[in-house]
C-alpha cells in the first residue's frame, strides 16, 4: 500500500517547479538597457542534457513506468529550456521537509544513471537544530501521512522532481520535524509553525533562490480551503506546491 503522501496524482507540481526553474535559473546579469537577462550557456551542460533527452526519447516506452520522469520533461517542453542553457545552473532550490534521508543522494543517483543526468549537489540543513534520536510522538501518530518514514518518501520525490526539471541546480533539504501537526489548528496543519520557521531561516540567511513546500494537497483543495479558512491562502513568502505528479512506481 502506498502511503498517502506518496500517492498523489496529477501534474500541477511540475508546472509549479517549471515556473521556479525558468526565471530563477538565469545566472547572467544583463545591463539595465539590454532587455531581459539571458542565461549563460555552458556547452558541456548542453551536450550532457542533449544526450539525456535522446536517451529519454529512445527509451520512452520503458521509462513511461516512472513518474515523475521523462514524460513530464516532454509534456512541459523542458528540453527546449535545457538546450538554451536554462538548466538550473547557479540556482539553489530549498525543499521543506519534516525529516531527513541519508540515502537520498543514492536514490537520485540511480535515476541519474537511468536517464543520463548529472548528479546534483544536495545539502541538508536543520533550521531547528539536530533531529531527535526518535521520531516525535506527534509525527508517529500521523502514520502514513506524516510520520518520519512517510516524510523520507516524500523527501525523495521532492528532490527528484526538482532535479528532473533543473538538473544543475543545487538542492537544499530543510529537515524540520513538525510535531505540532497532530494537534494544531487546520491552517497550521497545512503550514506547521516549525516549517514556517524553516522558511524564515532560509530567507533570512539567503540560502536558496527558490523554496518548495509540499503540503500534501492539490490546488482544487486549496480553493475549497480558501472559502473555509482564509488563513490557509498562499502567502508571497513561499510557493505552495499542489501535490506530486505521482509516486515513482519503481521504488
Amino acid at each position: 500500500m502506498i502511503p498517502k503522501r506518496l500517492a498523489r496524482k496529477g501534474l500541477p507540481l511540475l508546472a509549479a517547479v517549471a515556473l521556479l526553474a525558468g526565471p530563477l535559473v538565469i545566472s547572467a546579469q544583463a545591463e539595465p538597457s539590454s532587455g531581459p537577462a539571458q542565461p549563460t550557456v555552458n556547452p558541456d551542460h548542453v551536450k550532457v542534457l542533449a544526450a539525456a533527452l535522446q536517451k529519454m526519447h529512445d527509451n520512452y516506452a520503458s521509462f513511461a513506468n516512472f513518474t515523475p520522469g521523462p514524460q513530464d520533461i516532454f509534456d512541459y517542453n523542458i528540453g527546449n529550456l535545457w538546450l538554451k542553457g536554462i538548466d538550473g545552473s547557479g540556482t539553489t532550490v530549498a525543499v521543506i521537509e519534516g525529516w531527513d534521508d541519508p540515502n537520498v543522494a543514492a536514490f537520485i543517483h540511480v535515476r541519474d544513471v537511468r536517464y543520463g543526468l548529472p548528479d546534483p549537489v544536495i545539502q541538508t540543513i536543520y533550521p531547528s537544530g539536530p533531529l531527535p534520536a526518535q521520531c516525535p510522538p506527534g509525527m508517529v501518530a500521523l502514520g502514513s501521512y506524516g510520520s518520519c518514514d512517510a516524510w523520507q518518501g516524500e523527501l525523495a520525490l521532492d528532490v527528484l522532481a526538482v532535479h528532473l526539471i533543473a538538473p544543475y541546480a543545487k538542492i537544499v533539504i530543510s529537515a524540520t520535524p513538525a510535531d505540532s501537526e497532530i494537534t494544531d489548528d487546520a491552517a497550521s496543519n497545512v503550514a506547521p509553525p516549525e516549517m514556517m520557521h524553516a522558511l524564515e531561516y532560509i530567507s533570512a540567511n539567503h540560502i536558496a533562490n527558490a523554496i518548495s513546500i509540499s503540503d500534501g494537497t492539490g490546488e482544487g483543495d486549496l480553493r475549497l480551503r480558501d472559502r473555509a479558512d482564509p488563513r490557509q491562502r498562499p502567502r508571497p513568502a513561499g510557493r505552495g506546491r499542489g501535490g506530486h505528479p505521482g509516486d515513482e512506481r519503481d521504488r
